[in-house]
Parts: structure tokens; C-alpha cells; sequence
């Protein structure tokens, strides 16, 4: 995960490429982190997501990290990622300044 400045426009760039940007609970966090430090610079204006490889922008959701969890009867750990995975899109939907998706290749939900 990079973020960086350029100009007036902050840019987060997804680069988990070997698992297709998934949303897993470390990546969540790094992404949150890095938009919040955007956030609160005030000469920084708009703020991109882009993923580094243009094949995938993000399957979303864990799904083999929640089937292992099923799997093996761990459903405190399901409830503990859908909870991150709520808290993550309520951040992202409050956002406080314009939050820009770019998307090549795949996206998913």
C-alpha cells in the first residue's frame, strides 16, 4: 500500500497484486491509516484510489479467509472481519473530502 502527495491531490495505491488487492483486515488498515493522514492535510484537496496493476482494482471481501473460518468453527473471527469490513465502507462512505475510485480491469463487491 502507497500513499503519497501529489500536488493538491492525495493518492492511495493498492499493491496487494498477488492476492488481487483483497480486502483482508491488515490491508483495511493500512488503507484507513493512510486516508486519514490525507484527510486531515488541509492543502490537500481530492484524494485517488488506483491499483498499481491495472488488472484489478479489488475483489473485496475475504471469502477464502471467512470459508476457512467456517470451516473450522471460528465464527468469532467472521464476526470480528465483517465488523472491520462494516466499520472499513461506513469510513470510506463519511469520507470528508472527495474520494475518487479509479478503476481498471476488475472490480468486485
Amino acid at each position: 500500500m502507497v500513499g503519497k502527495r501529489v500536488g493538491k491531490v492525495g493518492v492511495v495505491e493498492l499493491n496487494k497484486e498477488h492476492k488481487s488487492n483483497i480486502l483482508t483486515e491488515s490491508f483495511m488498515t493500512d488503507i484507513r491509516r493512510s486516508l486519514e493522514a490525507m484527510e486531515i492535510d488541509e492543502d490537500m484537496r481530492v484524494v485517488m484510489m488506483r491499483s498499481k496493476h491495472f488488472e484489478t482494482f479489488s475483489m473485496g471481501t475475504d471469502l477464502n479467509y471467512l470459508y476457512y473460518k467456517k470451516m473450522n468453527g471460528e465464527y468469532d473471527k467472521i464476526d470480528k472481519y465483517l465488523e472491520n469490513l462494516y466499520n472499513f465502507n461506513h469510513f470510506i462512505s463519511v469520507y470528508h473530502k472527495p474520494l475518487l475510485g479509479l478503476c481498471t480491469g476488475q472490480a468486485s463487491k
